[in-house]
C-alpha cells in the first residue's frame, strides 16, 4: 500500500491487474465491430457487465486491505488470469468459447470470495458470497447452454451482480472506504478505456495508406478522445472527489457514482472506439448505420452518465452535459448523409464546446459544487 497525506493510493499489483483490461476492452470493442446485427449491442453489454463487475469487486477488496503481500498479490494475479480467460473467450462467446467465459468468471468469483472472507467473517451474506452462489453458477450454466438460453442466463447473472450493493446496503453502510483510492482506481479504468481507443485508432490507420483524409481522421479522433478525457478529468473528477470525501454513509455515494455510474462511462467509450475505428478505415465514405450509432450513441452515453451521477448524488440536473448528449444524438439522423470525417468533426465540436462552457462556469463559480456538497453532507 502506498499511503499519502490525502489517503491510500493504488498498489503495484493493482496496476498489473489493470493490464488485463486493456485487452478485455479491446475484445469487447472488436465484438461490436464484427457485425451489423443489432442484437450484438445487447451481447456486448451482457459480456461487459461481468468483466467490469469483476474489476469492481477486486478494486473494492483492495481498497480495504494492504495488498502488497504474497497472499493478496497472488490472489489478484489469479483473478487477473480469470479475467484474461474471459477476454480470450469474447470473440467466440456465442459459440464454443462460451464455456471458457462462464468457467473463468465462476473461478474469478471463487478466488475473490476466498480473498475477502476474513473481512466478512461475521457476515456470511455479502456481495462476494452472492456472486459465488448465484451469478457465478448462472454464468457457468450459461456457458454450457446454447442459443437464447445462454444469453438469458448471463443477463440474469449480470442483474444479480448489479443488484448486490442494493441487497446488502445495510451491511455495506457500516464499512469505511478510502475514497482517495477508489476515485483513483475508477479514474484509472477510464484512462485504460481511453487508451484502448488510441491503440485501436492508431493500429487501424497504420494498416492502411496514410492519405490526407485518413490523417485528418486520426487527428480528429485523437482530439475527440482528448475532449472526452477533459470532460472527466478537468471538471467532473473534482466534484466527485468532494462528494466522496464529505459523505458520512460512503456506500450511498460509491454505489451510484462509481460502481453504477462508471459502467455507462466505460460502455460509452467502448462504443466510441467502434465508431472511430470505422471512421479511420473509410474517412471519406459514409458510416454504416451500426457505426454511426456506435459513434454518436457512445458519445451521448458517456456524457449522459455524468448527468445520472449528478442527479443521484446532488439531486440536480446537469443540463449542460445532458444537452451535449442530446446534441450528439441529433447528429445520428444526418450521419448517413455526410462523410465520416464530417460526422467526427461535428462530435468534436459539441464536446469541445461543452468543455469550454464548463471551464468558464468553473471560473465564475457557476457549477455550484460547494453548495451542492454542503447539501449532500446534510442529507448524509
Amino acid at each position: 500500500m502506498r499511503a499519502t497525506p490525502e489517503g491510500k493510493r493504488a498498489a503495484w499489483p493493482e496496476f498489473f491487474f489493470d493490464l488485463v483490461y486493456v485487452f478485455s476492452f479491446t475484445q469487447v470493442a472488436r465484438l461490436l465491430q464484427t457485425t451489423d446485427d443489432w442484437p450484438y449491442l445487447g451481447l456486448a453489454v451482457v459480456v461487459l457487465v461481468p468483466l467490469y463487475w469483476g474489476w469492481v469487486g477486486t478494486s473494492i477488496y483492495a481498497n480495504r486491505r494492504d495488498v502488497e503481500n504474497a497472499r493478496d498479490t497472488l490472489g489478484i494475479f489469479a483473478i487477473g488470469l480469470c479475467s484474461l480467460g474471459m477476454a480470450l473467450a469474447v470473440p467466440g462467446v456465442t459459440g464454443s468459447r462460451g464455456a471458457l467465459f462462464g468457467c473463468s468468471y465462476f473461478l474469478l468469483r471463487i478466488a475473490l470470495a476466498l480473498l475477502a472472507f476474513p473481512d466478512y467473517r461475521g457476515a456470511r451474506r455479502n456481495p462476494y458470497t452472492l456472486s459465488v452462489v448465484v451469478s457465478g453458477p448462472l454464468l457457468l450454466a450459461g456457458g454450457f447452454a446454447t442459443g437464447p438460453a445462454r444469453i438469458a442466463l448471463w443477463a440474469v447473472a449480470g442483474a444479480a451482480d448489479l443488484s448486490a450493493p442494493l441487497v446488502f446496503r445495510r451491511t455495506l453502510a457500516r464499512i469505511r472506504y478510502d475514497t482517495t483510492h477508489l476515485s483513483e482506481r475508477f479514474a484509472l479504468l477510464v484512462i485504460i478505456a481511453l487508451g484502448v481507443s488510441l491503440v485501436q485508432i492508431g493500429g487501424r490507420a497504420a494498416e492502411q495508406p496514410l492519405s490526407p483524409a485518413r490523417l485528418i481522421a486520426v487527428a480528429a479522433a485523437y482530439a475527440l478522445v482528448g475532449s472526452l478525457w477533459w470532460a472527466y478529468f478537468v471538471v467532473a473528477i473534482r466534484g466527485l472527489r468532494q462528494v466522496l470525501s464529505g459523505a458520512r454513509v460512503q456506500i450511498e455515494v460509491i454505489r451510484p457514482a462509481l460502481s453504477y455510474g462508471h459502467l455507462p462511462i466505460i460502455g460509452g467509450i467502448i462504443a466510441v472506439i467502434g465508431g472511430l475505428t470505422e471512421v479511420v478505415t473509410a474517412p471519406t465514405g459514409q458510416l454504416r448505420p451500426h457505426g454511426a450509432l456506435l459513434l454518436t450513441g457512445g458519445c451521448a452515453l458517456y456524457l449522459a452518465a455524468f448527468g445520472f451521477i449528478r442527479w443521484r448524488l446532488l439531486r440536480r440536473v446537469g443540463w449542460h452535459r445532458l444537452g451535449a448528449a442530446a446534441a450528439c444524438l441529433c447528429v445520428l439522423p444526418i450521419a448517413r448523409l455526410l462523410p465520416a470525417n464530417a460526422v467526427l468533426l461535428m462530435l468534436l465540436g459539441i464536446t469541445a464546446a461543452l468543455n469550454l462552457f464548463e471551464g468558464l462556469q468553473v471560473r465564475r463559480g457557476g457549477l455550484g459544487q460547494v453548495g451542492s456538497l454542503r447539501r449532500t453532507r446534510q442529507k448524509s
